[in-house]
């Protein structure tokens, strides 16, 4: 055999492939294709390769993207760092759609629209999110895509994600967004070139709805405060909420802390249903209370005044009193400690014992007690608590033995994604300062 024949054999082979990651391993890559084939159904296997085979039985109902997610997983494995367990966008959670094994799976199910082949591709980027970035890209788009555009890969396979993906290739593909199918809002032409300018690895629709408040004058803060309400999760109702965020950006000295709060009453004014009392104890579902609820004609004083009388309003609620919902299962926290004070007189102690207490609310009648105590409106989130949606969380601290508590922070906490969703002290005030 000529030398060049012996060179190009072992080029072929794979053995002098100099792109390969030291990652790489052979039998890892057997291990994949037997899953592919369904040999491995019930055979223990790391979590990387259980994560694998979770995703092949998700694309199971589609063989073809079944086949694309085969040679993609193969190619991943031994050229880039992607096939790993990290969750990896903070404010989705801990779900398995979160992962980077989940996402190769959304590209392998849109396999027909890639536009360039995957064999070619290699990665220039060293860290994991900056190699997924350029391997969508290499897929979908020949022009720029905004950075927010990459979580609609981490989404699930469900209808909104399908719509939000097709933003992305309607975009990478030279498209103006403000045309793009199916989209939530009018998209204004400074509102798209502020998403364009967006660099922080955000969500998409809460990044549409901060562009969309900065398009209409809001400065950066207030956009992000209404971002981080359920107006940032959602466009439902658009026509209505819209008037609502023209009111916000036209009253610029209205607290910031107070947006969450001011959502929350006009969501359960106009849309939530109320629980009607019956005769033999139980409860029925009844009309909002106020279902024809604007904004228009209202004053800052006049809604503040309505979001204060709701709070009073949910703690003097005596309907749901003896519900408690289970558990959420995350453990407690109980911790001393030392801490020096800062100034210090002759004879005086030069420090103080902290006990810090997270306990959990599990029922409506400790949530309309912290509520009382904090001056704040978490008894609203009675009925997802009951239900085991949200779990919320009271983090207490006791300045020396027998002193009374302090109430510092009440905390939401979404249990499915077990994630921090809010934290509020009094008043409704965010934890910025020192204390």
């Amino acid at each position: 055999m000529q030398l060049a024949d012996e060179i190009a054999c072992i080029t072929e082979s794979g053995e002098n492939d100099v792109d390969i990651v030291p990652s790489h391993s052979e039998h890892r890559a057997r291990l994949i294709t037997q899953i592919y084939e369904g040999e491995l159904e019930d055979v223990p296997l790391t979590d990387r390769l259980t994560r694998v085979r979770a995703q092949f039985a998700l694309l199971a109902d589609d063989p073809s993207a079944t086949e694309a997610f085969h040679r993609l997983i193969l190619h991943i494995e031994k050229y880039s760092r992607l096939l790993t367990t990290r969750f990896v966008f903070p404010d989705i959670g801990e779900v398995e759609h979160n992962t980077m094994v989940s996402r190769l799976g959304q590209l392998a199910r849109n396999h027909r629209d890639w536009i360039r082949p995957l064999d070619v591709w290699r990665p220039e980027n060293k860290n994991e999110m900056g190699q997924f970035r350029e391997l969508a890209r290499h897929f979908f788009a020949n022009y720029d895509v905004p950075l927010c555009f990459d979580s609609v890969w981490f989404s699930g396979d469900y209808d909104e994600a399908r719509r939000q993906q097709n933003w992305y290739k309607h975009v990478g593909g030279g498209g103006n967004l403000r045309t793009a199918p199916d989209l939530p809002c009018k998209v204004s032409k400074r509102m798209a070139h502020i998403l364009s300018q967006i660099r922080h690895r955000r969500r998409l629709l809460p990044s549409m709805r901060r562009a969309q408040v900065q398009a209409l004058g809001a400065e950066r803060r207030l956009a992000g405060s209404i971002a981080h309400t359920p107006l940032g999760e959602s466009f439902a109702n658009e026509a209505f909420w819209i008037t609502v965020i023209h009111f916000f950006v036209n009253n610029p000295f209205l607290e910031r802390t107070y947006v969450e709060p001011a959502v929350d009453c006009i969501q359960a004014h106009k849309y939530s249903p109320t629980r009607v009392p019956q005769p033999d104890g139980s409860t029925i579902q009844g009309p909002p209370i106020h279902p024809n609820f604007s904004i228009k004609g209202r004053s800052a004083g006049k809604l503040l005044a309505l979001v204060d009388d709701w709070h009073q309003d949910l703690s003097d609620f005596e309907e749901v009193a003896g519900e408690t919902g289970e558990a959420s299962g995350i453990g407690t926290l109980d911790l001393e400690e030392v801490s020096p004070l800062e100034s210090v007189s002759d004879g005086a102690p030069e420090s103080e014992r902290l006990r810090w207490r997270i306990v959990e609310l599990g029922s409506s009648r400790l949530l309309r007690h912290e509520g009382k105590v904090m001056h704040h409106c978490v008894g609203s989130y009675a009925r997802k608590c009951v239900t085991g949606e949200k779990s919320i969380w009271s983090l207490r601290v006791c300045v020396d033995d027998g002193d009374a508590e302090k109430h510092i922070l009440t905390i939401a906490v979404d249990n499915k994604r077990k994630l921090v969703t809010q934290a509020r002290g009094k008043y409704y005030m965010q934890p910025f300062d020192k204390a």
